[in-house]
């Protein structure tokens, strides 16, 4: 069905397109006509032949809108409104069950998320005590620095 709504609605558009068209044409090209006794104002324009013009367009015109009609009659019927308030109620019940799903699968995220933020926490305070450890125990390793050693020997 959405193929063919957006078929429906392409077809629409190029009838609007082509009315838009063929109006702006018909005000730019076809000469002027007299309403009752008023002048018709300047002359026609030259090498515009208006039943020919209009002619072709108004064929463009029924195509699309033959087309239009086409596509319609493809449209599956419409149910009763009774049918229809049923299939909303329907599709309301999944979409309150959906949303049900939903929030349990985001407590449940959620949830995860809390344990490995608290993983991450634990490790990070472990990783800064054993730096420290290691630290103290780089500096117990390490040779003594200059002034140390100058300490040591004038003992």
């Amino acid at each position: 069905m959405n193929d063919v709504v957006g078929q429906l609605q392409e077809e629409v558009n190029h009838l609007c397109a082509l009315m838009y068209n063929y109006t702006g044409s018909l005000q730019r090209d076809a000469p002027p006509a007299s309403l009752g006794d008023e002048p018709a104002g300047s002359g026609p324009v030259p090498n515009y032949d208006v039943p020919k013009e209009t002619r072709g367009m108004a064929k463009a015109v029924v195509q699309a809108s033959k087309t239009i009609d086409e596509i319609i009659r493809t449209l599956p019927p419409i149910d009763s409104e009774e049918e229809q308030v049923q299939r909303i109620l329907e599709l309301q019940k999944t979409a309150a069950q959906t949303e049900q799903q939903l929030a349990a699968e985001v407590e449940k995220a959620e949830e995860e998320l809390r344990g490995v933020q608290a993983m991450y926490r634990s490790l990070a305070l472990a990783l800064m005590r054993n730096r420290s450890d290691l630290t103290d125990l780089f500096h117990s390793l390490a040779p003594p620095s200059d002034s140390q050693a100058d300490l040591s020997t004038h003992d």
